[in-house]
């Protein structure tokens, strides 16, 4: 990947709670966004579609050079080389196109459907750039996505792939593998396959057992439920062994690992 700058002071800035500004592709953002309303979330998903539509159009050193992801010597490479020029326009459009998805992904409303396009993109060409290399958490998400928008099929090809990739992740992924585990779930149910379904659940159930004293319970829900779509989680949350869990009382635990 090329070192570009993604918080250049050219880049779109978006305002927080507390007065200051971010830039729209800081990978700190993601942090800050569930707390925006939702005018201020949807203002700020038309920002950096904004953002990623100017690249998209000029696609050119000269314009990176404007935006200050890139330094001089980086236009020269680039303006030298269609190759490293490519890798330039991707690394930046991948950034968008990612930090995109997790906008959607946590906006109120849910709006994951909506990064179909853009998930498609990072996969595809990152395959085409190192193709020997396994990318679970964007399958994932991308096997989410088309799960609300009613692609079923392919929703639970792309699912099962990243589930099974997962072990090549340096670090555990638990938030993402409990949330992609209880979709995988839902969608099997729909497609009459029960008992893959209960295998699915029963993963997700002995995960959170096993870490119920190292998280916090209100995040967990939030993670394996969603409120739109009232199946998905719904054989977990009411698990018999996991009731006396979900309908603790006591405060939350620290985050822990999660």
């Amino acid at each position: 990947m090329t070192n570009l700058n993604l918080l250049s002071s050219n880049i779109p800035r978006i305002p927080l709670p507390d007065g200051q500004f971010m830039p729209v592709l800081h990978p700190v953002l993601i942090n800050h966004f569930p707390s925006f309303t939702p005018a201020a979330q949807r203002r700020t998903i038309r920002t950096i579609e904004g953002l990623l539509d100017d690249i998209r159009l000029n696609s050119s050193m000269k314009y990176l050079f404007e935006l200050g992801v890139v330094d001089e010597e980086d236009v020269k490479i680039g303006n030298e080389c269609q190759e490293h020029k490519k890798k330039y326009l991707h690394d930046i459009i991948d950034a968008c196109c990612w930090q995109l998805s997790l906008f959607m992904k946590y906006s109120v409303p849910n709006r994951i459907g909506e990064a179909v396009p853009h998930l498609t993109y990072i996969i595809e060409s990152r395959r085409s750039l190192v193709p020997h290399v396994k990318d679970p958490i964007a399958i994932l998400h991308l096997g989410v996505a088309l799960a609300h928008v009613g692609e079923d099929e392919r929703a639970i090809e792309m699912l099962k792939a990243g589930l099974s990739d997962l072990h090549y992740m340096p670090v555990p992924d638990p938030k993402n593998m409990l949330w992609s585990r209880v979709h995988f779930a839902w969608l099997l149910r729909k497609a009459g396959k029960i008992s893959e379904a209960k295998s699915q659940e029963r993963l997700v159930c002995e995960w959170i057992f096993m870490n119920q004293f190292f998280t916090s319970r209100q995040q967990i829900i939030k993670t394996i439920t969603d409120d739109a779509i009232p199946e998905i989680g719904e054989h977990v949350v009411k698990n018999p062994a996991l009731e006396g869990y979900f309908n603790a009382t006591n405060v939350d635990v620290p985050f822990g690992s999660f």
